[in-house]
């Protein structure tokens, strides 16, 4: 016995399952979830993979933005607590220079 011969038994239908499918309904008839509402389509697999892709993506992203900002910011304070010596060294150096180069200068020639 083929598909299109078979013979449906109204009596053990529900009401709804009785009434004619309206257009752009085409094979909805039973998809009803629980409380009598209809369901949603299901995402596809590709629109399912998406969001996982991303979300990898992001963190991915997100991992190597703080990894970099790590090592900038270390490098960058480690600069900052070795350079103040320095240069308040090649500042003296350059007092120094200056005072023998330019004795007039020197606050403590200043009464001769």
């Amino acid at each position: 016995m083929g598909y299109k011969n078979r013979k449906i038994n109204l009596s053990k239908m529900s009401d709804k399952e009785k009434e004619p499918l309206k257009k752009g309904e085409e094979g909805k008839a039973g998809e009803e979830g629980k409380d009598g509402e209809e369901k949603k389509d299901e995402r596809g697999f590709c629109e399912k993979c998406w969001g996982a892709i991303c979300e990898v993506v992001m963190t991915v992203c997100r991992t190597i933005y703080n990894t970099l900002s790590f090592i900038f910011n270390t490098i960058r304070s480690v600069l900052a607590f070795i350079w103040y010596p320095i240069k308040e060294r090649c500042l003296a150096c350059c007092q120094s220079c200056d005072r023998r180069l330019n004795p007039y200068r020197d606050p403590s020639y200043s009464n001769v």
